[in-house]
């Protein structure tokens, strides 16, 4: 009997998600320390044919002997495979940097070309001029791979750089070759060769930064297993992480690194932060995840709702990519980018129409110079280079996104509306003090216990209820029986003794909605509330009996993070169902000037759509539990959690649920908007001028070659300059 093949567990196409075996996949694309499957030919070509080249151009050079455990790794995998053993090893998604021939050969043909054209006219030093200058442009595109070499910024200045070339030789047959004319194809092979290179370069250095939005996932994954009805059981078994599936259960322990994006489902564990300067996440029972996060502490399991590519951070590499409507300034470059040949003609038609008496220098020239100045590649980049450096940005602190719709409209937010107890201040509050209008201790022991009973029937899982149930532990009340609660969110709850006195625990709008008078605490409330403490009122039959003192935490860097928005000159609103002096106090440590106080769930929603009528596009910054409406009626939900499920695409995420981070996402989507505009508008109108003066026949090769020098240097530097400011700031802790 013959042995089995040797096989490894199907892992799925990089493209297309279907299941592929490693040792027989029909393409294998070979990353640094991994190596990415294809189900077909198709998949692998559609795959390369990314903008943003997600996967690199070549084989990558072998490390550094220091770094050479990979080798280990692939003997291991291959020897468990065919020893039928389950390998041991972590599943990559990262994209690598572009690789690209060494600009040394191009350099030194370039400069032998300078030298040449220096001296006298000549058939033979034209010549050596042409060939250095032909020699120059093929070792710059030698080694780009083909798919490259039909982009249209590509090709139009290489053959720019061959007309360049006719253009000389054919003056030199005229005889009038003249020093402008010589050094036209060195100047076109510089301006074509640094063009390169400096696209090489940004784009390097983007898909490191992409590279690391995508963490490292494990291999192999604890799933609970089914019972007979379909449910989860105690019992686990460990599976490949291709074979899992949405609303599988998973286990995560100390030191693992969470699989798939998910909801926890039990236990508690706090997480490794996404960047230093956060620290320890807190998780809990209901709290989403990421994939790629590792746990520090605790175990938990999670529910996965997104796994393997539709992961939220894998998904945000390839945005700029997706098949949907993107802003306004990508959308019109991509069209140009997409018809240049088309345009290129028909101007190229325009300049032989023109050209009419001139001779075969001139013509030549022309399409020379309008190959060289033409701005396809600052077109192609001046957009999607930006916005693919904020969504890195983001992707790096945990800071999600699903469209570039929501990038959008957080760059063009001039109204951000914030929840003052959620978002400035934590939305769990604590008693700090208790006061007792009349009666002795006995009573207050038994009012406590009527509040508890209250909030534990009608609001079980209010931030409020919480507060009231540790205040009664610390007293030890008791619960005292209730009938018929109604609990109204934002403003307090009513309920009826068991003698039928009616019982009214809230807020002072809700006591004087209901009869009751509160002029009996109002002293002691105001005190309060002039603290920045909320006041919280019980009453029975009318009469104010008692009153709460609840104090917010502030979260933590609560104050740099709105200092980044008034650094953008954004309008802050401070929205809250507090007492109007409560908010004020809270307001006035931020220096924010705008507050909406006493407002009802369901108001502020309304207050959030009457700012979004005055024609500023508004951002609402909350957490997503008792915020849904809140958030659901701004422009632009910026959410202190990882949604699982949201009606509208245009959210940002904050798996940090921190404030500073939440303010970082608007800084950079402005600040990538602003820049994507200004270098479009760049192009256009430069870019504009020279194309049209290159049609016209007003521009010599070598100055068309000076021209787009200009562009390619002002354009192309601003995108790498951006990066480096995103990660700078990053380092500092935005």
């Amino acid at each position: 009997m013959e042995s089995a093949r040797p096989h490894l567990p199907a892992t799925a196409c990089a493209r297309c998600g279907q299941d592929v075996d490693p040792l027989r996949a029909p393409r294998v694309a070979f990353f640094a320390t991994s190596l990415r499957f294809f189900c077909s030919l198709s998949c692998y070509e559609t795959f390369a044919e990314s903008p943003l080249k997600l996967f690199p151009t070549r084989p990558e050079p072998l490390p550094a002997r220091a770094d050479r455990s990979w080798r280990q790794r692939t003997l291991a995998t291959v020897r468990a495979a065919v020893e039928g053993e389950e390998p041991d090893r972590e599943v990559v998604h990262a994209p690598l940097p572009v690789s690209g021939p060494s600009p040394f050969a191009p350099a030194l043909c370039a400069a032998a070309a300078f030298v040449v054209a220096a001296l006298p006219g000549s058939l033979w030093s034209v010549g050596l001029v042409v060939l250095f200058a032909l020699l120059g442009l093929a070792s710059s595109l030698w080694g780009m791979p083909a798919r490259n070499l039909r982009n249209v910024e590509v090709w139009a200045p290489a053959l720019g750089v061959v007309f360049a070339s006719l253009a000389l030789w054919v003056d030199q047959l005229d005889g009038s070759s003249a020093w402008l004319t010589r050094m036209g194809p060195a100047l076109a092979v510089v301006a074509t060769l640094l063009r390169l290179q400096l696209d090489r370069r940004g784009q390097d250095r983007l898909q490191r930064a992409l590279a690391q939005v995508q963490r490292p996932l494990p291999a192999t994954v604890w799933v609970a297993q089914e019972n007979a009805h379909g449910g989860s059981t105690a019992s686990l078994r460990q599976i490949p992480l291709a074979q899992l599936k949405v609303g599988d259960e998973l286990r995560v322990s100390r030191g693992e690194v969470v699989p798939a994006d998910g909801v926890v489902r039990s236990g508690r564990a706090t997480l490794e932060g996404f960047v230093e300067r956060q620290g320890p996440l807190p998780c809990e029972v209901g709290d989403a995840v990421l994939a790629g996060a590792r746990v520090r502490e605790g175990e938990i399991r999670i529910i996965a709702s997104k796994v393997a590519q539709d992961c939220t951070l894998a998904r945000m590499a390839e945005l700029i990519e997706a098949d949907q409507e993107p802003p306004f300034v990508l959308g019109a470059s991509r069209l140009v980018a997409r018809f240049g040949p088309l345009l290129l003609a028909i101007l190229a038609l325009a300049g032989w129409w023109t050209s009419a008496g001139r001779g075969w220098t001139q013509i030549l020239g022309m399409f020379a110079s309008l190959l060289l100045v033409a701005p396809l590649l600052g077109l192609r980049r001046a957009a999607a280079f930006p916005l693919s450096a904020a969504i890195a940005s983001m992707g790096r602190r945990g800071i999600v996104l699903e469209s570039l719709d929501a990038l959008d409209r957080a760059g063009r937010t001039h109204v951000v509306a914030l929840a003052a107890h959620g978002a400035i201040t934590t939305d769990r509050p604590e008693v700090v003090e208790f006061e007792l209008l009349e009666g002795s201790e006995h009573e207050a022991s038994a009012l406590v216990g009527m509040a508890l009973s209250a909030e534990d029937h009608a609001a079980p899982t209010s931030p409020i209820g919480r507060a009231i149930v540790d205040h009664a532990k610390d007293l030890a009340a008791s619960r005292t029986p209730l009938r018929r609660e109604l609990w109204e969110p934002g403003r307090g709850v009513l309920a009826h003794l068991p003698d039928d006195q009616l019982l009214l625990l809230g807020n002072r709008q809700f006591l004087l909605a209901h009869g009751a008078s509160v002029a009996a605490a109002e002293t002691r409330a105001a005190a309060f509330e002039a603290r920045g403490l909320s006041a919280l009122f019980l009453a029975l039959n009318g009469r104010v009996r008692a009153v709460w003192a609840l104090r917010y935490e502030s979260r933590a860097g609560a104050r740099a993070a709105l200092q980044r928005l008034f650094d953008l000159r954004v309008e802050l609103v401070l929205i809250s169902g507090d007492h109007r002096a409560t908010v004020a106090e809270l307001a006035r440590t931020l220096d924010v000037t705008h507050v909406k106080a006493e407002l009802r769930p369901d108001e502020k929603a309304e207050e959030v759509r009457r700012l979004k009528e005055t024609g500023s596009l508004v951002a609402a910054v909350a957490p997503l539990r008792r915020h849904e409406s809140f958030l659901s009626a701004a422009d632009v939900a910026i959410v202190l959690d990882i949604p699982n499920a949201v009606p509208d695409e245009a959210y940002i995420g904050i798996a940090s649920r921190d404030l500073r981070d939440a303010t970082a996402a608007l800084w950079i989507a402005q600040g990538a908007r602003r820049l994507a505009w200004r270098n479009s508008l760049w192009v256009w109108c430069w870019g504009g001028m020279l194309t049209l003066a290159a049609t016209l026949g007003l521009l010599f090769p070598a100055l068309a070659s000076l021209a787009a020098l200009t562009l390619d240097v002002l354009v192309l530097p601003s995108n790498l300059r951006f990066l480096r400011r995103l990660e700078a700031q990053l380092g500092r802790g935005v």
